[in-house]
């Protein structure tokens, strides 16, 4: 497993630049409608096996521009890519405030799987924040030297995310 804290010449936050991605129904993305009131970056890592075994080959990064209100954040997925499990990296800034969760929605061209309330039943928290599902909180917990919130898929997506895939596979053989 590969644990990323940080790299060296990186602009600080501050100074992100938000990257606009041109969405077709024809592509593979993850969108995240979230309230982050700082600046930010977040990482999707994901896997194409079903298995939990992550790296930085397939891992898609995201400038996000705190903001009051909520804001799509999507991650696009290369065109050939079939993901089967995804970790999401909420961020690296430790000055971050609560951040509102509102929906997930995974797209696989035509395809879709949304979580909006059941959030715990697909994903787990690490150590470095807690989720509060009755406010759709994530709230931030620092240590002295570390702040790495994650949050790590679990079986039930993966089950979710092999069914939408294979839901297009069989709808293109048969054409």
């Amino acid at each position: 497993m590969l644990l990323i804290n940080g790299c060296k010449n990186e602009k600080p936050l501050d100074e992100l630049r938000l990257i606009n991605y041109e969405i077709e129904k024809n592509d593979i993305y993850l969108e995240l409608e979230m309230i982050v009131p700082e600046d930010d970056v977040f990482s999707v890592f994901y896997t194409e096996d079903g298995s939990f075994n992550y790296s930085a080959e397939k891992m898609l990064k995201r400038n996000v521009k705190g903001n009051n209100q909520p804001q799509l954040i999507l991650f696009k997925f290369p065109e050939a890519a079939k993901p089967t499990a995804i970790r999401i990296d909420i961020g690296v800034n430790p000055n971050q405030q609560k951040i509102m969760f509102k929906r997930f929605a995974f797209n696989y061209f035509d395809k879709q799987f949304i979580i909006n309330h059941a959030f715990l039943k697909y994903y787990r928290t690490n150590a470095f924040f807690r989720f509060n599902s009755k406010k759709k909180v994530f709230i931030p917990t620092k240590t002295k030297e570390k702040y790495d919130p994650i949050l790590f898929c679990k079986p039930a997506l993966v089950k979710q995310l092999k069914q939408l895939i294979d839901e297009k596979n069989s709808v293109e053989k048969m054409k």
